[in-house]
């Protein structure tokens, strides 16, 4: 089992988890039920093939229209949430983005279509 002092049992506990996990599949359902229980209801992670500027998304909370629509629409490009995620990468909640970053007229209409 992996000890760090300064976290507390719970945080082991997933840490040792993660250590033994062997798919990026049982990884995703183990972070998906501690998403849950900790009140996030929404998450993702977004993969980029370098170069051609596809993505792939693993999402969790995302009504699927939503998630398909992500992908062939190119959303990718001008959604403020991820922008920011990856300029930064340190957690935030998406609800501050407003507050993070200064949005141009399409992200706000993105973000419109997105809370929709």
């Amino acid at each position: 089992m992996l000890l760090v002092p300064e976290l507390n049992s719970e945080t082991q506990l997933l840490l040792s988890k993660i250590a033994n996990i062997r798919s990026t599949r049982d990884l995703w359902e183990l972070l998906a039920s501690t998403f849950e229980k900790h009140g996030i209801f929404m998450a993702s992670y977004h993969l980029y093939e370098l170069g051609s500027g596809h993505v792939q998304i693993t999402a969790y909370g995302h009504p699927e229209p939503f998630e398909s629509d992500y992908v062939k629409q190119g959303w990718a490009k001008v959604d403020p949430i991820h922008q920011h995620a990856l300029k930064h990468g340190v957690p935030f909640r998406w609800r501050d983005i407003r507050s993070l970053t200064d949005l141009t007229p399409e992200q706000e209409q993105f973000l419109a279509v997105a809370k929709d």
